[in-house]
């Protein structure tokens, strides 16, 4: 984050969630909060609750339980002041949000191989590809466009 600072860019953050209740979900987002509270932080700061298989703490989750601890994570990060955000594929979206109920916040929504997303709700950032390449770094990294609305 440093260096990006550094280099003129503008930073945001992104949060693997692994929280089960409204409890645990305040506790990460204090963390996140006590991370980057000396930096300048300007893009949103993003909840991504991936829930991949039966292995996952998080996967038995009712959907109500899960509206609670995305509710509890996004509205602390706002309230610190800065601008949250939902990541999220369709299964996740599709199945196990219900996604009316989080329109407040900003939706990150990925899909690959195709020419455009298919979501039918409004997002702000596209992530269309996780084999890209970027100079300077080795391996496969993720490739997102962000959409900025005027």
């Amino acid at each position: 984050m440093e260096g990006a600072l550094k280099a003129g860019l503008k930073v945001g953050v992104y949060f693997f969630s692994q929280a089960t209740s409204r409890r645990e979900a305040h506790e990460e987002a204090a963390y996140v909060l006590e991370q980057i509270r000396d930096y300048d932080v300007t893009l949103p700061v993003v909840f991504d609750m991936e829930i991949l298989g039966y292995d996952y703490r998080t996967y038995n989750m009712t959907r109500r339980t899960l509206y609670g601890v995305t509710q509890a994570f996004c509205d602390d990060v706002r309230a610190a002041g800065y601008e949250p955000m939902i990541y999220m594929t369709q299964y996740l979206g599709y199945q196990k949000y219900t996604l009316r109920e989080l329109t407040d916040y900003g939706f990150w929504f990925a899909e690959y191989y195709v020419d455009y997303p298919s979501f039918v709700y409004d997002i702000d950032i596209w992530q269309y590809s996780d084999t890209g390449s970027v100079a300077g770094i080795s391996g496969n990294v993720d490739m997102d466009v962000y959409l900025i609305r005027e």
